[in-house]
């Protein structure tokens, strides 16, 4: 078995998008603009929703269509709504309207509204007469020569979608889905972005990719500002809190208080308005030079001002009919039904105060086949108190026959026994939610493996149970691309006592071409920074990731939002400092030699590393 170098693979990375790594745009492209930018490429890539306007309150815009009839957004209220750009003369408008039509049929009978906007003075009502009979759309369809409605949105391309939940909040913005792009056709479709916002939207879930580019003819449109009047709660705020905080504010959040309501955000308003002033809130500790980062928790320099500029202003309520619709977090999997189901195999009662030393919990039985895993999630029954878990699994003592080891010494390069020790297999943290892998991308896990679940519990003041699950959902077969993780662990950390800075550096060898999805650095109470650098085979060096001031309170899983390419030979260098000394204050023992260690006053200096490469070729 062999796998395939990086030039030979190349097709199959446009599985979710993943070639946009190595595109390359057309020359015209080139624009300060990002987004512009993004919609020259050839294919969807995701956007950070942050520069755009997802998340705020689109207003009342009028409209009259080919027909004469006035309307308004509010029309629609209580319904989601899809505002689609068309163009009769644009060859990748006319690619995308078959689906969109599909889409329009489909979601019909689920109260899902459809509005087809041509943003086009050069169009003529004939020819958008003859488009729309030609692919069969229903909905209004408004000629809007004068662009008012497209600078309203900021539309950008003539393939791009609008969706609008029943409070006239734009959840999704972007392509319909990865198939068609500038030039491009792919064979299939790999990524339904639209159907995926839609059917998140219907249950009033947060959209998951909620921007995207989308190639197609440029429209050429000064984007117009959406409001230019004093924020208040219901209209700005509670958008921004629902998007930036409430995930963990809310009843039965991990988060202390709740913020989901007015009488809530104002009688925090002086903490909001410290934490954010000095950005402790949301958490988030990648130095802003890295990145980008699809799950970056900052807030937009936009929000930020908004919301300072509410409280400054005594926090006024405004029109509660304004208000958004509240987003829905399901107590159930969020992943679906899994197909398997790992648990503790007892209760574990977390003390109501003290210190609880890491606990190790084996769990039975064993991996009963070969498994190919589309999506995983860790649900904690006592959020309140889970900290983080780390779900590891040993390879079985018994290796098979010679073809079941040359399978697994391809599948996992680095696990060359079941003496080696634990594998990284998933973690949670805090706010952190499942993995979920596009169509023709699943991580294995072999038959006969152990699974262990590393608890760290933080008590909260009361004695609770905790039963942690993990849940499987199974891909249909082998994929094309294969996503591993692996720990990158220095255990020869020995920090002297009083010591304020100890730096330590390791490096470690890629054997294979692949792309790095995701990063999640790792230290405990004396961990003061670590960086993170890939060295190519020419010796450039890229950086991958720079925390300055470790936080032992917040540890996340940073993930790229465009992979990075990294070429077999190349070697990723991590770079941890320490502090030992009385001037840290989380230090719980100066005076203490500390070596590498799973509990909170031992050390460690972990990355684990996820990319995602082709399977093994026979």
């Amino acid at each position: 078995m062999r796998s395939l170098p990086l030039a030979a693979w190349t097709g199959a990375l446009t599985v979710a998008g993943l070639l946009l790594a190595c595109d390359r745009p057309p020359a015209s492209s080139a624009s300060s603009n990002p987004r512009l930018a993004a919609a020259l490429k050839e294919r969807a890539q995701q956007l950070d929703a942050r520069e755009t306007n997802v998340g705020t309150l689109v207003p009342d815009l009028a409209y009259s269509d080919l027909d004469g009839r006035s309307g308004r957004l509010s029309d629609f209220r209580g319904r989601p709504l899809v505002l689609a750009v068309r163009d009769v003369g644009c060859p990748v408008s006319q690619r995308t309207a078959p689906v969109l039509a599909r889409l329009e049929d489909e979601y019909r009978a689920r109260d899902v509204a459809f509005l087809f906007l041509n943003e086009s003075p050069h169009n003529t009502p004939e020819e958008i007469r003859a488009d729309i009979a030609a692919h069969g759309f229903d909905g209004p369809t408004i000629h809007d020569a004068e662009q008012r409605l497209g600078a309203a949105l900021g539309a950008l391309t003539t393939t791009e979608v609008f969706v609008l939940d029943g409070a006239r909040t734009l959840v999704y913005r972007g392509a319909i889905d990865d198939q068609v792009g500038r030039g491009t056709l792919a064979a299939e479709t790999h990524q339904h972005y639209l159907r995926d916002a839609l059917e998140q939207t219907l249950v009033q879930q947060k959209v998951l990719v909620p921007a995207t580019s989308a190639p197609g003819c440029l429209l050429g449109i000064e984007a117009s500002a959406l409001t230019t009047s004093a924020p208040t709660y219901h209209r700005e705020v509670a958008r921004i809190l629902q998007q930036n905080c409430v995930e963990c504010h809310r009843v039965g959040g991990v988060g202390p208080f709740a913020l989901e309501n007015y009488a809530q955000a104002r009688g925090r308003r002086a903490m909001l308005e410290l934490v954010t002033e000095d950005g402790i809130m949301p958490p988030w500790f990648a130095a802003p030079d890295t990145g980008p980062w699809a799950n970056d928790r900052r807030l937009s320099e936009r929000d930020k001002q908004t919301l300072l500029s509410w409280i400054e202003a005594d926090a006024p309520e405004g029109d509660p009919a304004e208000t958004p619709l509240a987003i829905v977090y399901p107590d159930g999997w969020r992943i679906g039904e899994p197909d398997l189901v790992f648990q503790m195999q007892e209760r574990f009662e977390v003390p109501a105060e003290g210190v609880v030393r890491t606990r190790f919990f084996e769990v039975t039985p064993e991996v009963p086949a070969d498994l190919w895993i589309q999506r995983l999630e860790i649900r904690p029954e006592a959020r309140a108190v889970v900290h983080h878990v780390t779900v590891s699994y040993q390879l079985p003592v018994d290796g098979g026959d010679s073809a079941e080891r040359e399978l697994r010494r391809a599948l996992l390069p680095w696990s060359r026994s079941a003496n080696e020790g634990w594998v990284f297999l998933f973690g949670y943290l805090p706010g952190k939610g499942p993995r979920a892998y596009p169509e023709g991308i699943a991580r294995f896990l072999p038959a006969g493996a152990k699974l262990r679940f590393d608890m760290h519990y933080t008590p909260n003041g009361k004695a609770i149970f905790d039963q942690t699950s993990l849940g499987l959902v199974l891909a249909d077969g082998p994929p094309e691309l294969v996503a591993e993780s692996r720990n990158f662990w220095n255990v020869d950390i020995v920090i002297p006592p009083l010591a304020p800075s100890v730096t330590f550096t390791k490096e470690y060898p890629l054997n294979h071409d692949v792309l790095l999805r995701s990063l999640t650095p790792h230290m405990h109470l004396r961990g003061k920074s670590m960086v993170a650098d890939l060295i190519h085979p020419d010796g450039q060096v890229e950086k991958l990731i720079d925390i300055p001031a470790w936080d032992q309170n917040w540890q996340f899983n940073y993930v790229f939002r465009t992979p990075r390419v990294a070429q077999a030979g190349s070697r990723v260098r991590v770079t941890a400092t320490y502090d030992n000394s009385p001037d840290n204050p989380a230090n719980p023992d100066p005076n203490a030699w500390v070596k590498d260690g799973p509990q909170t006053t031992d050390e460690m200096m972990s990355l684990i590393v996820e990319w995602i490469r082709p399977r093994v070729s026979e």
